[in-house]
């Protein structure tokens, strides 16, 4: 059964979702058939299900190529990088398929499930691989929301601008355009009924838990702007685990200073690898580079030495080129302070601020925040989460939803090998477009433009 598995996994990740319905495999060789067989296809962390899209980390401000770096990197992550009319140049787009294959995964496990028969002791391991096909499905579609839907508003709530919403595997029925409040809802009608049948911490952290459901609420609370919900799930995220590490104790000599599956990592995962995620001729931004003050052991644990082009980021939590992009206590913290300040708690978001930066700043050097006032306090906690969550795959969140506010809203402006190019706030762009092929094949409207 375990080949039969690595041919369905072969297939997916080989063709397009046509291509696929083109071949017509047998489909005898390819259900699965025990509750072993359906956690192997979840635990294909490596090919497909803790893959995360990395072109909005192009589209930010975390990078900034030089010259050479820029003629080096394919058309697609160029466009990315200056938010071009014509993203895609009609290639297929692995940050639009990867998730839709993460979400096929799950479907597939959940149609098995209610036809695999257990044994009696079996039913809790049943259970758990239900709530993580039901996490896996949430954190593919949020992927997708924050890239080719618009910030989550009122205003768009109930425009057909959301992703179509498959809770079937047969890839032959054509799901169309939800409106941005039923994507939300979706997310978080999965995420509420995982966190119900999940271990509260994973046996092995490329697994979904209690602890990770929790956490992804809140992360999509904080995207929706609803804070109340958002420090709500976070603190019950902490309350299973709120351990930061020391970045003291991080031995800055290794060229990756951090280990993979660190004490902070509540779920594993990682965004798939661009040209521009590896060339040392596409360093981080200066500006960013400029926010982290002498005494912050970010700056040298995160980046490495500068060379003639600058600092490349080297302080993934995967602990090799990969960015990761998965779920740590480090954001949940943020998001719970973040969540407390907006809602009037700002003793109780200082508090939590000044966790995070006692144990990022130099022993001997850190001076606790306090006397500022509640706006002065929001900024500083948007300034950490840039500095502490750089090249997690968030910033380009961050940019989206900040924007709907005057005092928070970032204009992006960059220079590329002699050229400028803007963003402007609220830009459509804030949203990717659908791609080409998917336009054509499935009838989707596209976004405007």
């Amino acid at each position: 059964m375990k080949n039969k598995l690595y041919f369905l996994l072969s297939l997916i990740l080989l063709t397009s979702c046509e291509e696929f319905l083109d071949v017509k495999p047998e489909k005898s060789l390819l259900l699965p058939e025990t509750l072993t067989d359906l956690q192997g296809l979840l635990d294909s962390d490596a090919l497909v299900m803790n893959i995360t899209p990395a072109l909005q980390i192009a589209a930010a401000d975390e990078l900034l190529p030089s010259p050479q770096g820029w003629n080096a990197i394919p058309e697609i992550q160029r466009n990315a990088f200056i938010w071009a009319d014509d993203m895609y140049e009609g290639a297929l787009v692995g940050d639009w398929n990867r998730p839709f294959e993460q979400i096929f995964y799950a479907n597939v496990v959940l149609e098995r499930l209610e036809q695999v028969q257990i044994k009696p002791n079996e039913k809790a391991w049943k259970e758990e691989i239900k709530g993580a096909a039901l996490f896996f499905r949430a954190h593919a579609y949020f992927q997708l929301s924050q890239m080719f839907m618009p910030p989550y508003s009122t205003n768009v709530a109930n425009e057909p601008l959301g992703m179509p919403l498959r809770d079937f595997s047969d890839v032959s029925t054509i799901a169309q355009r939800s409106t941005v409040q039923q994507t939300y809802q979706f997310m978080l009608q999965d995420l509420n009924e995982a966190m119900e049948l999940l271990p509260s911490i994973a046996q092995f952290k490329n697994r979904p838990s209690r602890q990770a459901a929790f956490a992804l609420l809140a992360r999509i609370y904080l995207a929706m702007g609803d804070y109340p919900n958002a420090e709500q799930y976070a603190d019950l995220c902490l309350e299973i685990d709120d351990t930061l590490m020391d970045y003291n104790e991080i031995n800055p000599s290794p060229a990756r200073p951090f280990q993979r599956f660190n004490s902070e990592v509540i779920f594993n995962a990682n965004s798939v690898i661009y040209t521009f995620s590896v060339f040392p001729t596409i360093p981080a931004n200066p500006e960013l580079l400029s926010l982290y003050e002498e005494e912050d052991l970010r700056s040298n644990l995160f980046f490495a030495q500068p060379t003639v082009f600058g600092r490349v980021f080297r302080g993934s939590y995967m602990g090799n080129l990969f960015y990761f992009t998965g779920i740590a206590v480090d954001e949940v913290v943020l998001i719970s302070s973040e969540a407390k300040a907006r809602t009037g708690k700002s003793e109780e978001a200082l508090e939590l601020l000044n966790y995070l930066l006692s144990n990022r700043v130099e022993n001997g050097s850190f001076q606790e925040v306090h006397g500022i006032s509640d706006m002065e306090l929001l900024e500083r906690i948007l300034l950490e989460r840039r500095k502490q969550l750089a090249f997690r795959g968030l910033r380009w969140s961050d940019i989206r939803r900040l924007a709907s506010s005057p005092i928070t809203a970032t204009e992006l402006n960059k220079e590329i090998a002699g050229e400028s190019y803007v963003l402007p706030i609220n830009s459509p762009k804030y949203a990717f477009q659908i791609p080409d092929d998917e336009l054509q094949r499935s009838g989707l409207s596209p976004n405007p433009r």
